[in-house]
C-alpha cells in the first residue's frame, strides 16, 4: 500500500483553514485531534517577521490552532529556537507567542524545561533530552517551512525535530555527528526515538538560497500535509527541484524505516505535483561542509553564550539547582555552575528574580544583536 501526501496550492496566508481543513478531510486524519492534547512543534529559527520566511508563519499556526479546538482538542505551541537561549524573545518577536494567546492555546518554551532523558537506539544517539512537555501531548504534529539548508539541502519535517532538544544540546549533536551523513542519521534517530503523528509544512512563503542569513522569501505557494514525514520532505524536493534522493534525510529516513522517498511509492492527493514544481536556488557548497570546520564552528556556537549569576539579584531561593537536569548547580551560597552544563538555559527561564542572565564573549555580542534584536548580553 503506498504512503500518502496531500499536496494543495494555496496562493496566501488568507486562504490557508480552509486549505488545511481540504487536506485534512482528502487525508482522514481529523479524527487525529478529536478530544486530544495536541502539540503543534512549530519551526522558530529566530525572532524575525512573517515576511522573511524563517519560521512557520503566524496565520498558519492560527489556523491549525483553530481546526484542532474546532475538534474539541488543547493545543500545545512548542519549540527552542535556532539563536540559543532566546527562545521567548523570539517567540514574540516572530508574532507566534501572540496568535498563540489570541487563540487560548499554550505555549511552551522547550528552553524551560523540566526535562526528561530520552533513551535513543541509534549508531550516532544514544539518548537526549526532552522537554516533558511532549510527552504530556496525545498527538505531535510538526509544522516545518519549506526552507534551503546548507548542510542538509532541505530543512522540512524530519529536521524540524532538531528544535525539540533544549538550548546547546543542539549544536552538540553537530559535534557528536561533523559529517553530513552522520548529522542526517542523527536527525533520523531522533524522529524514530519520538515519533509524529503528522507533518504539515508550511510552504506558502518559503525560503531559498543560503539557508537562514544569506536566504530570500520565496513564493512556493504550497502546502503539503502526510503522516510519512520522509515522504511528505521527499515530494518538497521535488517541488523544489531537487531529486529525492539527493537530499540525505530522505535516503537514510527510508535506509532506516522511518518512512517512503520513492516518489512511485507514494500517493499524491490534491493537485498534481508537476503543477507544483517551482525550482529554488539553492544553496553552494560551503566550508560547514567540512568535518573539522563543522566541529569547530558548533563548538563555538555551543559555549557563545553561557548562565551567568547577577550576585545583587540572587535571593538564595534554590530554584535553578532545583530544575537543572543535569545537577550542574550547587549552592555556595550563592549558585555555581559546575562542570556538565549542558547549556539547556532552564536555570536562566526560570530564575523568579532575574539572578541568571546569558553572557557572550565581547566580541560576538554585534553580531548577536543583529540575529535578534533588544538582547542584553553585557
Amino acid at each position: 500500500m503506498k504512503t500518502t501526501v496531500c499536496l494543495l496550492r494555496c496562493p496566501d496566508y488568507g486562504e490557508v483553514k480552509e486549505v488545511l481543513i481540504r487536506a485534512f478531510t482528502l487525508l482522514d486524519v481529523f479524527s487525529l485531534f478529536k478530544k486530544k492534547k495536541v502539540l503543534l512543534k512549530v519551526n522558530l529559527m529566530k525572532g524575525a517577521s512573517p515576511e522573511r520566511a524563517l519560521n512557520t508563519h503566524p496565520e498558519f499556526i492560527r489556523a491549525m490552532i483553530q481546526i484542532v479546538h474546532s475538534q474539541g482538542g488543547k493545543v500545545i505551541v512548542g519549540d527552542s529556537s535556532g539563536l540559543l537561549g532566546f527562545t521567548k524573545p523570539a517567540f514574540q518577536a516572530s508574532g507566534i507567542a501572540k496568535v498563540t494567546e489570541e487563540e487560548g492555546a499554550e505555549l511552551a518554551n522547550f528552553d524551560a524545561g523540566p526535562f526528561i532523558r530520552h533513551t535513543v537506539h541509534g549508531r550516532i544517539l544514544k539518548s537526549i533530552w526532552v522537554p516533558k512537555k511532549v510527552f504530556e501531548a496525545e498527538v505531535l504534529i510538526t509544522l516545518p517551512k519549506l526552507k534551503t539548508h546548507t548542510l542538509t539541502k532541505l530543512t522540512g519535517a524530519v529536521k524540524n525535530q532538531m528544535g525539540l532538544l533544549p538550548g546547546g544540546t543542539k549544536p552538540a549533536i553537530h559535534q557528536i555527528a561533523p559529517k553530513l551523513n552522520d548529522l542526517c542519521r542523527a536527525l533520523i534517530e531522533i524522529n524514530l526515538a519520538i515519533k509524529f503523528d503528522l507533518a504539515v509544512m508550511d510552504g506558502i512563503l518559503a525560503l531559498e538560497g543560503g539557508g537562514s542569513e544569506k536566504g530570500r522569501p520565496k513564493k512556493a505557494e504550497v502546502v503539503l500535509v502526510s503522516r510519512d514525514l520522509v515522504a511528505l520532505d521527499s515530494v518538497a524536493s521535488k517541488i523544489m527541484g531537487m531529486e529525492p534522493s539527493h537530499v540525505p534525510t530522505n535516503s537514510i529516513g527510508k535506509e532506516s524505516g522511518l518512512g517512503e522517498s520513492n516518489l512511485n511509492e507514494i500517493e499524491i492527493r490534491g493537485d498534481p505535483l508537476s503543477e507544483c514544481i517551482n525550482p529554488f536556488l539553492l544553496p553552494g557548497k560551503e566550508l560547514k561542509r567540512i568535518p573539522i570546520v563543522a566541529r569547530k564552528v558548533y563548538q563555538l556556537r555551543e559555549k557563545v553564550i553561557k548562565p551567568v549569576v547577577v550576585k545583587e539579584n540572587c535571593t538564595l531561593c534554590g530554584r535553578c539547582k532545583e530544575l537543572c537536569p543535569v545537577d550542574a548547580i550547587e549552592m555556595n551560597p550563592l549558585p555555581v555552575l559546575k562542570e556538565g552544563c549542558i547549556n539547556c538555559f532552564c536555570c536562566y527561564e526560570n530564575c523568579p528574580d532575574g539572578a541568571i542572565r546569558l553572557s557572550s564573549p565581547w566580541y560576538l555580542r554585534p553580531l548577536i544583536r543583529k540575529r535578534m534584536a533588544g538582547l542584553s548580553l553585557e
